[in-house]
């Protein structure tokens, strides 16, 4: 029992660190899904603005524990000095050891790395953003090279195993304290509404790791000088009649700051750095364990003293390296956000001294757990399989329908869906009914939820997925929508019910979402109280095609006069430029969304009976002559005074403008289409489409290529060239302009990518979707790429073929679905057939584990929470954990 016992309290540790603060904002009824927000973009907590007296409270606590430990330390150096009458050699190692090797390997990627993250080099900046890690890797080597040549003794050669799980341990331990900030939000990062998920995860977890082994490093550096530390092993001894007592009254009170840290941010944001460390100290004490304050009952503070002084060392590095990093992150501390050192508030650095703490408690509760269980492998309490049987059971049902729902099935729908004729032809596949009559609801509900939550109100100004993407979704929908009513009004068919009539409360919800004032913030934070009518052209292009589609649709007239008052004012404004360009944004103007604009202004006035037609006329000029890049195609970013071409044409945009421009010049559509087909097509064994760039772009584009070689937020992850944006909006581009063979080509690999569920959902587009602020996006974008049809008047082409991918990923639902079932299948044969063989530690406490571990992901899954429900079922399935008898 005693093994179980120490289990249980890292446990209750866990679940007092983790679900407390969100306990305490679901008490008072604040939205959970903002604190779990991944990336975390939303600004949603009010810092208050800076207060002398605040500043100078808080001041006077740091001054108080710091000042006497000061004292102590210099009193103690001058006797040192006067004993030894030497003021220098007692604070010296009395052998100095040769440098190692890896520690000058050490200080070259220290060097080189800080050097290039302070500089700006353009042939560099796509690796920029990475410098922080190997910056921090030759760090570790340094403090290790240097406590080795003055005690031939180092983490990295005595204890290379430990080294490395201090790594390991390290990036789960700073996503609780990244998990803690969004509580407070004291700190962000610039530039991360532009990643994914996965991305985001990936990059954020490298620097992470170099966290303990940073600061554990420091501190075995700065022991190996006596008089750093000189008089803290005899200081205050501080004692307790009742040290049980005072722990439960730690417990309590720091687990009540951690429920109300999202509650009263402003007030007990410094706690976020100092209740981790006494809950767990606090649980250590209760149960009678030695922890890292036991040694101060005797006045021994050495360990403190240097563990808190290594916390900020790593810390001046921290906010020294981070000053003029490209990636890097920003304070907005309450009422002492003044005096910065580097990026941080002075009195900030007084927090990193608990954190060096908590790095050495962290890393003890783990390796010291890691230990014991190595060591009392055989103290366990081992009983015969019971329930643990039923668990395995289930297990393995579990196992199997996993594998069957996520992989087998839609490998089935994924080969139904290629044999479609429709997908080789010019009508709308099955695949757009069937995704439009499962997305309906969805896409009300979550419409609704956002306006009334008032999220949009409070985003980052320039987070594209919070601030666009809801938006640009509700117009995909719209117009899918319109497309499937048309089809449907040539062929009943089709559908049992009209589009408009069932998705009737969801059409109302995608335009009240559109016309939404609290959706429009963003905009009118970049414009003014007049953006309705200054530039914008893309904006004003969505509220444009929303209205209009709501008109095509419902035609009640509702938003009429929003829509008739938008397209004259537009078409006036860009008809009065001087290129007949406008901005999107302030300093940013996208030829592509100008011609998509023009567009929209075409169908509204089929809508409204308006008559635009010489404007139209006159809007040719924009895309004509000098305003053309060297090819022939519209460059993507360009100076609407000047004309001059800011960004290289490019993919997404060329399949965008695709979409819209048979509807307006056919000719002029055939020609850009033949181009774009010469300088973008690209055919491999293993995929064919449409490239990001051309491959080879103008130097003069060199700034702007530097970030965009691999990902950018408007195309998606590029690999090999190819970017998802580019063929995703190319299948509807190729539909438009009759070009059925690239259409086939493309919507063959997007079908495979899709990962349709049994439920009727697409998983693919939801993994590329922002799961915040637009998680049904990717799902309208294919919607509406798999509605269009050829433009009237389109050379109809037909052909294609399937790329290799879309074999690779038949494979991978297949072969991923069957190799889970065996897993299944072996599992439990190999469990019945070494029945006598197995012992279940802990029988009792794993069983109840397993089953509220499949309690909470129900619970999840039904709350929406569908991903973590999920994984947490993975995790059940490692247990119960066994044991083999050996004899």
């Amino acid at each position: 029992m005693k093994k179980l016992y120490d289990i249980r309290w890292k446990i209750d540790a866990l679940l007092i660190l983790i679900l407390l603060p969100l306990i305490g904002v679901m008490a008072f009824g604040k939205p959970t899904i903002d604190y779990l927000e991944f990336p975390p973009v939303t600004r949603y907590v009010e810092h208050a603005s800076f207060s002398w007296f605040a500043f100078l409270a808080l001041a006077v606590i740091i001054l108080t524990v710091v000042v006497p430990v000061v004292m102590r330390i210099m009193s103690s150096n001058r006797q040192i000095a006067n004993c030894s009458g030497d003021e220098y050699g007692a604070g010296r190692s009395k052998t100095n050891y040769p440098f190692p090797w890896w520690g000058w390997l050490g200080l070259a990627l220290t060097g080189v790395t800080w050097f290039m993250a302070w500089t700006r080099f353009s042939w560099f900046n796509s690796l920029q953003v990475f410098t922080f890690t190997p910056m921090w890797l030759g760090y570790i080597l340094v403090v290790n090279a240097l406590t080795y040549k003055r005690t031939k003794h180092c983490m990295l050669r005595d204890r290379p195993g430990f080294l490395v799980l201090l790594f390991l341990i390290s990036a789960v331990f700073w996503w609780y304290f990244e998990y803690l900030n969004r509580f407070v939000q004291n700190w962000y990062y610039e530039g991360i509404g532009t990643l994914s998920r996965l991305q985001y995860f990936f990059f954020a977890t490298l620097p992470f790791s170099t966290v303990l082994p940073a600061v554990l490093g420091t501190r075995e550096l700065l022991e190996s000088f006596s008089r750093i530390s000189a008089g803290m092993d005899d200081f205050i001894k501080i004692r307790s009649a009742h040290p049980k007592v005072l722990a439960w009254l730690a417990l309590i009170v720091f687990s009540l700051s951690l429920a109300m840290i999202g509650i009263w941010p402003d007030y007990l944001f410094p706690l976020l750095w100092v209740s981790p460390l006494c809950v767990i100290t606090s649980l250590q004490s209760i149960r009678g364990e030695k922890n890292i304050f036991s040694d101060i009952m005797n006045g021994r503070w050495k360990n403190i003293y240097l563990l808190a002084l290594s916390g900020l060392v790593c810390g001046i590095f921290w906010e020294l390296w981070n000053y003029q990093s490209l990636a890097k992150w920003i304070y907005t501390v309450p009422f002492v956000n003044r005096f910065r050192v580097f990026e941080m508030p002075i009195l900030g650095f007084a927090g990193y001294l608990p954190f060096g703490l908590e790095c050495a408690v962290v890393a003890d509760v783990v390796t010291r757990t890691r230990e014991k269980s190595e060591k009392e492998l055989g103290l366990m309490e081992l009983t015969r399989p019971g329930y643990a049987t039923i668990c395995k059971y289930v297990n393995g049902v579990i196992l199997a329908c996993l594998g069957v729902y996520f992989f087998l099935a839609p490998g089935v729908i994924v080969m139904r869906d290629l044999s479609d004729p429709n997908i080789r032809g010019e009508g709308i596949p099955r695949i757009a009914w069937r995704l439009h009559k499962d997305l309906t609801p969805r896409y009300e509900r979550w419409a609704r939820q956002r306006i009334e939550s008032g999220k949009a109100g409070h985003l980052n100004l320039y987070d594209v997925p919070s601030t666009e993407w809801p938006m640009f979704g509700s117009v995909y929908y719209l117009w899918a929508t319109e497309a499937l009513q048309k089809a449907w009004e040539k062929d009943h068919s089709l559908s049992i019910e009209e589009p408009r009539v069932y998705a009737r409360k969801t059409i109302e919800a995608a335009i009240d979402l559109i016309t939404d004032p609290i959706h429009h913030v963003w905009v009118k934070t970049h414009w003014g109280k007049d953006y309705m009518h200054t530039e914008n052209v893309f904006f004003r292009s969505l509220i444009i095609a929303g209205c209009t589609s709501y008109e095509n649709l419902v035609g009640d007239g509702k938003h009429a006069a929003l829509l008739r008052d938008q397209i004259d004012t537009l078409a006036a404004e860009l008809d009065a430029s001087p290129h007949g360009v406008l901005e999107d944004y302030p300093g940013e103007c996208y030829p592509i969304d100008i011609l998509a604009a023009i567009a929209c202004i075409q169908r509204a006035d089929k809508a409204l009976g308006a008559d635009h037609s010489n404007f139209i006329y006159r809007s040719v000029r924009a895309f004509e002559g000098d305003m053309l890049d060297k090819r022939g195609l519209i460059p993507y970013l360009m100076n609407d005074d000047t004309a001059e071409h800011l960004g290289p044409s490019r993919g997404v945009g060329n399949s965008y403008t695709l979409i819209f421009a048979p509807e307006l010049w056919l000719d002029k559509a055939e020609e850009w289409y033949k181009l774009y087909e010469k300088y973008f097509w690209q055919e491999t064994w293993w995929a064919a489409g449409f490239r990001e760039y051309p491959r080879n772009v103008d130097s003069e584009f060199s700034d702007y290529m530097s970030f965009r070689l691999f990902y950018d937020v408007d195309a998606g992850p590029i690999v090999a060239g190819f970017s998802p944006a580019a063929n995703a909006f190319g299948l509807a581009a190729a539909k438009a302009n009759g070009r059925l063979d690239h259409a086939y080509t493309i919507g063959t690999q997007v079908l495979s990518a899709t990962w349709p569920l049994p439920n009727g959902s697409l998983l693919g587009p939801q993994i590329l979707s922002s799961r915040q602020h637009a998680p049904y996006l990717g799902e309208a974008c294919l919607l509406f790429f798999f509605t269009q049809q050829p433009h009237s008047s389109a050379k109809i082409i037909t052909g294609g073929h399937k790329p290799g991918s879309v074999y690779i990923g038949l494979l991978f639902y297949f072969g991923a679905g069957l190799i889970i079932l065996l897993a299944a299948l072996r599992g439990v044969r190999k469990w019945k057939r070494n029945i006598d063989k197995i012992l279940i530690p802990y029988q009792t406490f794993q069983c109840s584990a397993w089953v509220i571990l499949l309690f909470v992901s129900l619970i999840l899954i039904g709350l929406g929470y569908t991903g973590t429900g999920m994984l947490i079922i993975v995790i059940s399935q490692f247990l119960p954990q066994i044991e083999l008898k050996t004899n």
